[in-house]
């Protein structure tokens, strides 16, 4: 019996294994094409999901979406504004050239081809306050390609622009510099302190009638031990009671203003009476300039007393009385 192998099965031998080479090599390059794609779309997904997150933030998505069409627009850019700074930088940017590597996302593989505002997608009408926002990526150097979408809160004016608007956080809002909690924001400043921040609206402590951005019923007492704090121009305007001194202080932009020094009240005020009998109507106008004016006590059983003001810091003081009888009017004046 002979041993070794015929020339013909060493050619099937090597066509086998040649067949098996190839084919591993094919299921490799589709693993790695498999891989490449979702890596792709995970880091599509990420993107999109920081974009949610930045237009959380009503002043971002103001100075990203304000004054753009709530039925149908298109954006270039996604802004960012740094409330503590006032500043604002782009952080997503629609890339108008697919090979051009200033725009690339993710792990330097993702491009933004197009970013679009919808207000007619069913149950996100724009007239019933809401939009969607498409965002169409692609593959840099790839073939790939993902669409993602969320709905987003708007407010418009009559012709159906922009107003306001804000839409839910993303899920990896830790990375972002806020820790939003609800409507209010938690910020880290610059310092490491915590700044609470509230870009919503009116905020209301207690039953009051709005009429400014903060509406308190009762009193609001701002105090420090001592001022130490330079009076700058980003302060003007600031007021602040210090117990050293046991007193207001208001900051001009360059120094700390002492207000209890400086304003000095009568609180007295100048008497002026009016004095009258019979049904004719009194009045003078004083030639004295006063704030206010008002009664402070009258003599007399029937009649009216009045003052009211007819221009700036101008009086006029009424009297009328009743036929016989005697009234005498006393007003206070500030």
């Amino acid at each position: 019996m002979r041993k070794g192998f015929s020339i013909v099965q060493v050619l099937v031998s090597l066509g086998l294994f040649a067949i098996i080479i190839v084919s591993g090599f094919k299921i490799f390059e589709a693993q790695t094409r498999l891989g490449k794609s979702s890596s792709f779309v995970f880091e599509s997904l990420v993107v999109l999901d920081e974009v949610k997150t930045i237009l959380s933030q009503g002043m971002s998505c103001r100075a990203t979406l304000k004054g753009k069409s709530a039925y149908y627009d298109e954006i270039e850019e996604i802004l960012m504004v740094d409330f503590l700074t006032n500043k604002t930088q782009v952080e997503y940017k629609v890339s108008k050239d697919p090979k051009n590597k200033d725009h690339l996302y993710g792990q330097k593989n993702v491009l933004i081809k197009k970013m679009e505002l919808f207000g007619d997608k069913f149950g996100f009408e724009g007239e019933n306050g809401y939009l969607t926002m498409k965002m169409t990526f692609k593959e840099f150097k790839g073939e790939g390609s993902f669409v993602g979408e969320f709905p987003m809160r708007i407010k418009t004016n009559e012709l159906g622009r922009i107003l306001d608007c804000y839409a839910r956080e993303g899920l990896h809002s830790n990375g972002m510099a806020k820790d939003s909690k609800g409507l209010w924001h938690q910020y880290k400043t610059p310092s490491q302190g915590l700044a609470v921040f509230y870009d919503q609206g009116q905020v209301h402590v207690g039953n009051v009638k709005p009429r400014s951005g903060l509406n308190v019923e009762g009193g609001v007492m701002a105090t420090v031990p001592k001022i130490e704090t330079s009076c700058t121009q980003g302060l003007k305007g600031s007021f602040v009671y210090e117990k050293e001194r046991d007193a207001l202080f208001w900051c001009d932009g360059s120094f700390w203003r002492n207000i209890s020094e400086q304003i000095k009240y009568n609180k007295n005020g100048e008497e002026v009476t009016l004095v009258g009998q019979g049904s004719q109507l009194k009045s003078t106008v004083l030639e004295k300039e006063y704030s206010y004016c008002i009664l402070k006590s009258v003599l007399g059983n029937e009649g009216e007393c009045r003052a009211q003001m007819v221009k700036e810091k101008k009086w006029e003081l009424l009297l009328k009385g009743t036929p016989g009888i005697a009234l005498q009017c006393v007003f206070s004046c500030f």
